[in-house]
């Protein structure tokens, strides 16, 4: 429990920074106006960038995608099973949702996040598979499955220019 809360602590710490970052460099948080800015600048403030990869870090921890992953199989292993199912399913469906919201409007035109989305899907792809095989206990090896389905999730926000990763990014979210 205590690595949870304070990994959870960690993360919130720095979706609040890159909130802030962003909000100094541009003076507003609204997403149609920061979308404006960053469509019409050539070059993006380095506040905006390192903002952008704080808020996608954050949202990394939430979902369980590798190298932020640690928290999870010891969650789900200590957690009821209607707990288990809760943070498998529940949570990772806002986050997502949420994700894709951010990707579409910030994120998108913001190069340092394409490197953190590549990196988190590439690692929870191959953690997550490897972390499978070795599993002995049913919670850990949902907690180990749920990393690659994640890792899945991302690839398709990796393709975002095209309205078929989209389509299949949320057909994935349903059947999961």
């Amino acid at each position: 429990g205590i690595k949870y809360f304070i990994l959870g602590v960690l993360a919130s710490g720095m979706l609040l920074l890159g909130i802030v970052l962003i909000y100094m460099s541009y003076g507003t948080f609204m997403f149609d106006d920061i979308s404006i800015l960053n469509h019409h600048l050539a070059e993006k403030p380095l506040l905006v960038e390192l903002g952008c990869v704080l808020i996608m870090i954050s949202l990394m921890f939430k979902l369980g995608a590798a190298p932020f992953h640690v928290w999870l199989p010891d969650v789900y292993e200590g957690s009821p099973l209607p707990s288990t199912i809760f943070f498998a399913t529940v949570v990772k469906f806002t986050t997502l949702v949420i994700f894709v919201r951010l990707f579409s409007i910030i994120f998108a035109q913001v190069d340092g996040s394409f490197y953190v989305l590549n990196l988190c899907t590439f690692l929870s792809l191959l953690i997550g598979s490897i972390g499978t095989l070795r599993q002995t206990r049913l919670k850990r090896f949902v907690a180990y499955s749920g990393i690659v389905h994640v890792g899945f999730m991302l690839l398709c926000l990796c393709s975002f220019d095209s309205q078929d990763s989209l389509k299949a990014f949320f057909t994935y979210i349903l059947l999961y």
